[in-house]
Parts: structure tokens; sequence; C-alpha cells
């Protein structure tokens, strides 16, 4: 069980550095759109593109590692709606989220060091209220997460969907799903 919660917070580390460093930048408002081209040429538009292509990859790439030893959740949802799922026993699913959200952490962390400042915002992470109000990123938030349970449990979480679309290709599906959201 500790040999599976420490491979979580490995996977947590991998994700949020690789994923964070791709898409970091200097923490100013976004450009306005340009007027011919709209919002496809801003930073806004082009670095969560980067960033959802780089975490689909990257994603899928860590649960076929990792998902022979832990299961390969690596974000603590997953694991929270696999435990309320009865997929999860409780011991398991507090090990796990403590180990996935120390490894985040220490991610984050030394996305700080190597960035050499605190001021610096990820790809679409950012919240400037002035421009968008915190309860529109809580709406959006809250329905990119419905949606990744949903086509996580429908494609890979679910074990009747082990008959259909098979052990191997689940990973691909949610890392595709993840990355799209």
């Amino acid at each position: 069980l500790w040999q599976a919660a420490a491979v979580e917070a490995i996977a947590s580390f991998l994700i949020t550095f690789s994923t964070g460093w791709i898409a970091i930048s200097p923490d100013v408002p976004p450009p306005p759109p340009d007027p011919r081209l709209g919002f496809f040429n801003t930073s806004t538009f082009l670095g969560p593109l980067i960033g959802g292509i780089t975490n689909a990859i990257i994603v899928t790439v860590l649960i076929y590692c990792f998902s022979p030893v832990s299961g390969g959740h690596i974000n603590p949802f997953i694991t929270m709606s696999t435990l309320f799922a009865r997929l999860t026993t409780l011991p398991r699913a507090v090990l796990y989220i403590t180990f996935q959200l120390l490894g985040s952490t220490l991610a984050g962390l030394l996305l700080r060091a190597s960035y050499n400042s605190r001021s610096f915002k990820v790809g679409g992470c950012f919240l400037f209220p002035d421009i968008y109000p915190v309860h529109s990123a809580l709406a959006l938030e809250y329905t990119s997460c419905l949606v990744l349970i949903f086509l996580a449990f429908g494609v890979g979480l679910d074990p009747r969907q082990r008959e259909i679309f098979g052990p191997a290709l689940a990973p691909i599906l949610v890392g595709l799903s993840l990355g799209t959201l």
C-alpha cells in the first residue's frame, strides 16, 4: 500500500511539474484578442492548447506506467470518485490523496524555484477577477470536473467497460478526455 501511495506521489509530481513548466508564463493579464485573428493568437488560447495536448500525452503515459502498481489515479478527484464508487477503500483513498497532494505541492515549489519567481501563471490557470470573475472560474472548474468523471468512468474506471475498450485503450481515452478539458 505504501509503495502504491509513493507511486501516486511521483505521478502527481510528474504531471504537475511537466505540464506546468510547459505552459508557464509571467503573471500579467492576458492580451486582448487581435482584431483580425480574434482569440486564437493570444497566450490565453495558446497556453491551454499546448498544456492540453501535453497533458493528454503525459497523463496517458503516466497511467500506463503506474497503473499496474497503484491503479494510475494521479488525481485526488479521481481517487475520491473511485472511493464513492466503492472501487477504492477508505484507507487507500486517504493515503493516495495525501501523497498526491504532497507530490503536487513539491512540484509547485520546484516550479517556483525553476522559474525563479513567485509571480507566474500556468496555461489557462489564472484568475484576474476584473477580467474573469471568481464565480465564472468556479462554474467552469465544476463543470470540467463533472465531465472528467463521466468520461473517466465511461471509458476506463467502470469495470464493465473492460470488455468493450480493453485495458490497453482506456488510458489513451482518459488522457484524451483530460487533455480536452
